[in-house]
């Protein structure tokens, strides 16, 4: 019995190594990407390519905040793709030679996927009477506030913050800093992704708003939002996301594949796919809603090498509040 066993194994074992793995894709996205990837995109890209080539592959996903895979793609994890919530997270891996400078802009506009403008979400009936990013520095009001080091959305909401205080105080950079300073001492729980930050406001309860992305919003269950109520600022920032692709990670008979994946990402059927879970379209003619009255980019900032250097880097060396991260 012993012997039949052992050569039942050893042949086993040989017709296991003539069968023929499945190509992967290694990707890391953002955590407002959760859903819209793993549900629609993803197996939408898989079905199309299978159905042209015959071929059957699969996905290695990772969801965190954008600033949080930065840090792992500097760390030299085999990421073959990231989508980065953020411009300035994308130049972090060219100071570090992981991609060459602005690569991404070569690609069709600019790189960007996706987009999604900065709003203010506040409990339903907004007893706080919050209407604008000034109104966030009242007397007794707290904010869930997204980790700027780990999170994309904590950067744009920082300096969605910034731009509206300057256009309040007609252009004076030292009045809209101090503004954005005041915002720490009503900080009550600092999270580490937009994803993390939006369970800490919704199911945790903690705060009275939270600025994220329109996405997020868009994208609650019907008995979630009931809960909520979102405040469209007058002035705001609105985020592009960005698809990178990490090149000295991609073996040369997978560029192919992965060639093919970027482009799909702005074919119709994955920008309606987008759509459909709450981020805008990445064709400029896609307008933001109307509720907004303005609606800035990096680049009315100076760029993100400007936006980093003249506000993140301020609010970094400050001390923050209360720093709470989920288990």
């Amino acid at each position: 019995m012993l012997v039949v066993l052992f050569c039942a194994a050893v042949w086993y074992g040989q017709r296991r190594t003539g069968i023929e793995l499945p190509r992967t894709v290694t990707i890391y996205a953002f955590s407002a990407m959760d859903g819209v990837l793993q549900e629609a995109v993803l197996p939408g890209f898989q079905r199309q390519w299978q159905a042209r080539t015959g071929e059957r592959i699969e996905f290695i996903t990772t969801i965190a905040g954008s600033g949080a895979i930065t840090r792992e793609i500097i760390n030299k994890i085999p990421v073959e793709l990231a989508l980065l919530s953020s411009e300035i997270d994308a130049l972090r891996l060219v100071e570090r030679g992981i991609v060459s400078g602005g690569s991404w802009r070569h690609s069709p506009r600019r790189g960007v996927v996706t987009r999604s403008p900065m709003i203010i979400l506040v409990r339903a009936g907004n007893s706080e009477g919050i209407e604008s990013f000034e109104d966030l520095l009242r007397e007794g009001v707290e904010i869930v506030q997204c980790d700027p080091l780990t999170s994309g959305a904590g950067e744009f909401s920082l300096l969605s913050f910034y731009a509206a205080a300057r256009r309040r105080s007609d252009g004076a950079e030292d009045q809209a800093l101090a503004r954005l300073h005041e915002l720490q001492d009503h900080i009550v729980a600092t999270e580490p992704s937009a994803r993390a930050a939006l369970i800490a406001f919704t199911d945790g309860g903690r705060g009275d708003a939270l600025i994220t992305y329109e996405r997020e919003w868009l994208g609650l269950d019907p008995e979630r939002r009931s809960a909520l109520q979102v405040v469209y600022p007058e002035t705001t920032l609105n985020s592009e996301h960005l698809v990178i692709r990490i090149d000295k990670n991609i073996d040369p008979d997978k560029r192919d594949l992965i060639d093919a994946l970027i482009e799909y990402l702005w074919s119709e059927e994955a920008q309606a796919r987008f759509e459909a879970f709450g981020f805008m379209r990445s064709d400029p003619e896609a307008a933001p809603s109307p509720e907004f009255a303005e609606v800035l980019t990096l680049d009315d900032l100076g760029g993100p090498d400007e936006a980093q250097r003249r506000v993140l880097s301020h609010w970094l060396r400050q001390p923050i509040g209360t720093v709470t991260n989920p288990e």
